[in-house]
């Protein structure tokens, strides 16, 4: 009886205080939404500068100067994925046009979310960021408080354990566990370290079972059925160096990813823009992993392509 008096308290608190346990990047989301942005850009690590850049802004920031006309809103979470994507299109979906005002939703669809290492790590799942999404708004919303007191919400779906005995694929062919492929990457003696990267982030061949490729068709649905004017890009990927490791299947790896992707969600009715080899090899940091992580002129170029592609396909404002 006490226990039960106790949860039944739990949930009048969590009713009574429901928005306090709205994560930050929600939070900043509803003030977009309450300001009647126009765009807003769900970014990740490839929307910030590199340690080396001369140049700090972001490529929100870089959005806003090519489009003056609109007010630009930019979200910001490293390492996010389709799942996350998902989360947020399930949100809006909630949410009344007269309360958000529909603004034009802009996601990256980066291909490294695909790749076994950031797919299955623990830290890269964002239930803690998830949940909420999904939940705010539902009758589940009063009981994620009590939920997360009693342990009953399982945070850590994929433990690191079973993370690092994921397969790492090369060519289509395994070359190794996680746990393998980075402890291997720690040996510059024996193994090119650039080679051994590209595989783990690159080298997976996506097919229509993937979960993360789901997940964005997933947020593709959502967002047509909400009535959300939408707009998925592939950022750049730095074949030129990576290639230089990895060989020439590089190329055709994330050629043949970017328009399986792109197919699947232009499948939903979606507009799609693959950017995946706009930028050469100059336009990335050396300082970061080979991948998407580009300078401010690499941005801006992003940025432009965008833009254009807003302002071509006549999205109201």
């Amino acid at each position: 009886m006490r226990l039960l008096l106790f949860i039944l308290l739990l949930v009048a608190l969590q009713t009574a205080l429901m928005d306090v346990h709205l994560p930050q990047d929600v939070q900043l989301l509803n003030t977009y939404l309450e300001e009647r942005r126009d765009l807003v850009i769900l970014g990740n690590s490839t929307s910030l500068p590199v340690p080396d850049d001369e140049d700090l802004t972001t490529l929100g920031e870089h959005l806003q100067t090519f489009l003056p006309g609109r007010r630009v809103g930019e979200l910001v979470r490293p390492g996010t994925n389709p799942l996350l994507a998902d989360a947020y299109a399930d949100y809006l979906a909630r949410i009344s046009p007269e309360s958000s005002g529909r603004p034009l939703i802009v996601i990256p669809v980066n291909l490294y979310a695909f790749s076994p290492y950031w797919d299955r790590m623990p830290s890269r799942q964002f239930l803690w960021l998830r949940y909420p999404l999904h939940f705010h708004g539902t009758w589940r919303w009063p009981f994620y408080a009590p939920a997360l007191a009693f342990e009953y919400l399982n945070m850590n779906p994929i433990s690191y354990a079973d993370a690092m005995a994921s397969p790492v694929r090369e060519a289509d062919s395994v070359v190794g566990t996680l746990s393998e492929i980075l402890n291997r990457q720690k040996d510059p003696a024996t193994t090119d370290p650039a080679r051994v990267q590209v595989a783990l982030y690159f080298m997976e061949r996506i097919t229509k079972e993937h979960r993360q490729l789901q997940a964005i068709v997933s947020t593709a649905r959502r967002l047509n059925t909400a009535g959300y004017p939408h707009l998925f890009y592939i950022p750049p990927v730095n074949v030129d160096s990576g290639a230089a490791h990895a060989g020439p299947i590089l190329r055709s790896r994330v050629r043949e990813n970017a328009a399986l992707v792109r197919a699947e969600l232009e499948r939903e009715g979606s507009r799609v823009l693959d950017l995946s080899s706009l930028l050469g090899a100059d336009s990335f940091s050396a300082k970061v992993a080979i991948g998407e992580h580009c300078y401010s002129a690499g941005r801006r170029i992003v940025a432009s392509r965008i833009a254009d592609a807003v302002e071509a396909d006549g999205f109201e404002k």
